[in-house]
């Protein structure tokens, strides 16, 4: 005879990940349940973690299973109809026979209750540790719906966020791919707009809810999710009626979704920190990268791509002014030069030109069909990017060029993004300004050094048509031409002793040709 297969000791002990895995809920409620007392536990480390002893587990899923139906008749047959007790003469002992007595409160509905109570506490209790340390909206919105969903062993719970007229899915147990719904949708749209006349109160539906595979019959709840200023979102469950409608009670939903509300509400604040945080970083290694070069070219192609990094642009140009007002693309990616020559002239009808005016960042979406556009809606038809924002480049009151960042699909920008955009162009200008600067004073020395070599050569030669000459090769190190003469007045003539030609009929001149008075 085989021997029976080994079992783990009545005292060991397990984790809260597998004692939840055993008792068939989500870790959080087993948490919960802890917290208030119903499961045994004990710590096993400074850190505090959990462990639960298989003995105390297996005895608290033994008093669950044998809780009885509300109002189901308890003993055999009849015994419900009335209780007996043995009195003193009974079997248990001398006196009067049997009789009739009232019947206790019903403890099977009595602790039904309790444990429904605990249940809609230890939810609560899950929901609202998610909101005390949110993460990303994407994660709490995804144990909310499987918190709820364990609550009332729902076939299918989702939050929608409204954005744009339509409801978006955010989150789904089971984890299913819902499509996107109009804002007037069924149960949804008819909890938004209870929710906008003040009254959040759970609208019930057919159950359909457009998912199109779920069996008729089902119960259809939403309920509108409450934002900072006016409804953010809808909860929505799929319940089978034959359910416990306790997990479905008014006042329950409305303690739920205020929960929701504060995990959204959190989860947006900890992605904000989290954002202006990743923003200080990338504008620091931004200003310390374009900050710390002198070349103007490697300049102004850092900051495009980091432009492009930052606001996830599809493309991006930094264009410089000229002193007679054009405006050249010195560095691009993703455009045309059909597009770049298009607004080389820096159009006063386009929106580069009124950011400058104001002296600050400006973005429009649907460019093209914006009036703002008019000396280049041709130009932006044919390259056929959708949204550009741009942010003027100044020194002081000088505008030294401008940054555009193109993007292919609609996008609105925000505050937070127009203010990164301009500490960007202010980190931009000053570089852009030392790099000038030091061009200028790189240009400057190798002209003195060229001044002084010439004086040098000069002091040498005693011929003057070699002094001619010298002054006439020198000078190519001073100032880039394509025709020299050096004349020698003699009385009332000018004598060309010297002269260099690289154009036209200059090639081939003669000092007798360019004698003059």
């Amino acid at each position: 005879m085989p021997s029976p297969l080994p079992t783990r000791p009545i005292d060991a002990t397990l984790s809260v990940t597998k004692a939840a895995r055993l008792l068939g809920v989500h870790p959080n409620t087993v948490r919960a349940w802890s917290d208030a007392g119903r499961l045994r536990y004990y710590r096993i480390n400074p850190r505090g973690d959990r462990r639960y002893r298989l003995g105390d587990l297996q005895r608290f899923l033994a008093a669950a299973e044998n809780v009885p139906d509300i109002g189901a008749p308890q003993g055999p047959p009849g015994a419900a109809a009335s209780w007996h007790r043995r009195g003193p003469g009974g079997a248990g002992g001398l006196g009067a026979p049997d009789r009739a007595i009232e019947p206790p409160p019903q403890q099977p509905s009595f602790e039904r209750e309790r444990m429904r109570h605990r249940a809609d506490v230890a939810s609560i209790a899950a929901l609202g540790r998610i909101a005390a340390d949110p993460e990303t909206m994407d994660e709490v919105l995804r144990e909310a719906v499987l918190i709820i969903r364990q609550r009332g062993s729902f076939p299918s719970v989702a939050i929608y966020e409204h954005r744009n007229d339509r409801f978006l899915p955010r989150a789904t147990a089971p984890s299913i791919r819902l499509p996107d719904q109009p804002q007037a949708f069924g149960t949804l749209g008819a909890a938004w707009d209870r929710a906008l006349a003040g009254e959040p109160e759970p609208v019930e539906g057919d159950g359909f809810g457009g998912i199109g595979d779920v069996p008729a019959g089902l119960r259809e709840i939403a309920i509108a999710i409450a934002g900072a200023h006016g409804p953010w979102g809808v909860l929505r469950i799929l319940a089978d009626p034959a359910g416990d409608a306790t997990a479905l009670d008014s006042s329950f939903l409305i303690e739920v979704s205020a929960l929701i509300a504060s995990i959204v509400d959190a989860a947006k604040r900890a992605d904000e920190i989290a954002h202006q945080l990743h923003r200080a970083d990338a504008l620091r290694r931004v200003a310390s990268d374009i900050g710390s070069r002198l070349d103007l070219d490697r300049i102004l192609a850092g900051l495009v791509d980091h432009a492009m990094v930052l606001f996830n642009g599809d493309r991006a140009a930094v264009f410089l002014r000229a002193p007679d007002g054009r405006a050249t693309a010195e560095v691009a990616r993703g455009l045309s030069q059909a597009y770049l020559q298009a607004v080389i002239d820096f159009p006063t009808e386009s929106l580069p030109a009124l950011a400058a005016a104001s002296r600050q960042p400006m973005y429009a979406t649907h460019y093209r069909d914006d009036p703002r556009a008019g000396g280049v809606r041709a130009a932006v038809v044919q390259e056929g990017f959708d949204t550009l924002s741009t942010a003027p480049l100044f020194d002081g009151s000088e505008l030294l060029g401008v940054l555009n960042v193109y993007h292919d699909q609609p996008h609105a920008w925000t505050n937070d993004e127009l203010e990164t955009m301009a500490v960007l162009a202010e980190q931009a200008s000053i570089a852009i300004k030392n790099a000038q600067n030091f061009e200028k004073m790189a240009t400057w020395a190798a002209q003195l050094q060229s001044i002084q070599q010439l004086g040098a050569r000069l002091s040498r030669l005693g011929d003057e048509r070699e002094i001619g000459l010298a002054i006439a090769t020198e000078l190519r190190q001073l100032i880039d031409y394509h025709n020299v003469r050096v004349y020698r007045l003699r009385g009332e003539d000018l004598i060309p002793v010297a002269m260099q030609g690289q154009v036209g009929e200059y090639i081939d001149e003669t000092p007798e040709q360019l004698a003059v008075k």
